[in-house]
């Protein structure tokens, strides 16, 4: 037995195909630009914090939620990376657990997970509200029994859980760009397809 970890937005979930659509949403329930208000929320947040853009824009998750249902319903599943479902089914084919451990806004990012279609593969889902995911890892450490794989694309994410659990496991996914090399990245892939090679 094993478990793996995997952050949900870039890494399962291209969250850049919905951000457009999302604006355009949040447009039409508010009558204001969404765009122009995400930056101060990502500024003053220092991450996407959906119910505060909401606020912003003068309206609340709970008014909205139908809309809001409705169309991470229809959005959601054409988000995710064709890869993701065959990794995951193949770390349950290992015998290994599914945690997704994400941080953003908690009911935003369990309707992104909750209808994205994935769910069936997955064990267990982690939503971190705060700035690091330290609080999250403690929990699934606590749940989940090593070796523990975390599989994030943000290489300061890896550099702070490593340090909490030197045991841990980290791959960084670099889909494009230049990738590093650092004490804390045990191993790097540029698709989800390679992630299967590296699990027990």
């Amino acid at each position: 037995m094993f478990t793996f970890i995997s952050d949900w937005d870039g890494v399962l979930f291209n969250v850049a195909a919905l951000k457009q659509d999302w604006f355009h949403l949040l447009d039409a329930l508010s009558g204001k630009d969404a765009v122009a208000t995400y930056e101060t929320v990502k500024q003053e947040c220092g991450f996407y914090d959906a119910t505060y853009h909401m606020e912003l824009l003068g309206g609340t998750e709970r008014v909205w939620r139908q809309a809001i249902t409705d169309f991470l319903r229809e959005k959601a599943p054409q988000c995710i990376f064709p890869e993701a479902r065959p990794l995951l089914e193949g770390v349950r084919a290992r015998g290994g657990k599914v945690v997704i451990m994400t941080k953003g806004t908690n009911w935003f990012q369990r309707a992104k997970i909750d209808l994205s279609g994935l769910d069936s593969v997955i064990d267990a889902v982690y939503v971190a509200e705060d700035r690091d995911k330290i609080a999250a890892f403690r929990e699934v450490s606590a749940s989940f029994e090593e070796p523990r794989i975390f599989l994030e694309d943000t290489p300061e994410e890896l550099e702070i859980l490593k340090q909490h659990d030197p045991s841990l496991r980290t791959i960084l996914l670099v889909r494009k760009g230049v990738s590093l090399t650092a004490p804390y990245i045990d191993a790097i892939v540029r698709h989800l397809g390679e992630v299967l090679l590296l699990l027990p």
